[in-house]
């Protein structure tokens, strides 16, 4: 590092807090310290060495004993899920249906637009915010959306 790199660093950092430069400090030694186990890791951790780690001759049959095993819930253990929950969630059973049901209808809150059924198929290119602008601002609609969007397109500052 050059003479005035250090020089153009250091005016940099004396407008910075003393709590700033202290935490960067620190997340650069930390770094530093990483940085060698970064090359120890990988001799460390190997397949073997994780197939052993959890019980198997190697890590192909790990993988096929994790395929026989259900990810999160299984389907033979629906009622007594179902029993636990609604045991401990008891009023949030309606909600949650009532919400299954209006997806199951693709009905949905789009930004905070509030419900809005799509139909069967979706039709992701419905521009359905330009109805919501023109319902609420009527005439002025036009020229308010037009240039939002006109000058936020490229999502440059005008």
């Amino acid at each position: 590092m050059s003479l005035n790199d250090f020089i153009a660093r250091v005016k940099r950092a004396s407008r910075r807090s003393p709590d700033y430069i202290a935490r960067r400090l620190v997340d650069m030694g930390a770094q530093r310290l990483r940085r060698p186990w970064s090359n120890i890791y990988p001799h460390l951790i190997t397949p073997a060495r994780v197939a052993a780690a959890c019980g198997a001759a190697s890590v192909d049959l790990l993988w096929d004993a994790q395929q026989g095993v259900p990810f999160f819930l299984s389907p033979s253990d629906r009622d007594r899920w179902m029993g636990v929950f609604r045991a401990r969630y008891p009023d949030s059973v309606a909600t949650i249906l009532a919400s299954a049901d209006r997806v199951v209808r693709h009905e949905f809150d789009l930004l905070g637009s509030g419900c809005i059924a799509l139909g069967s198929a979706l039709p992701w290119h419905t521009d359905w915010y330009r109805h919501r602008v023109q319902a609420s601002l009527g005439s002025a609609a036009s020229n308010t959306y037009r240039v939002y969007f006109t000058d936020h397109a490229y999502h440059l500052r005008p």
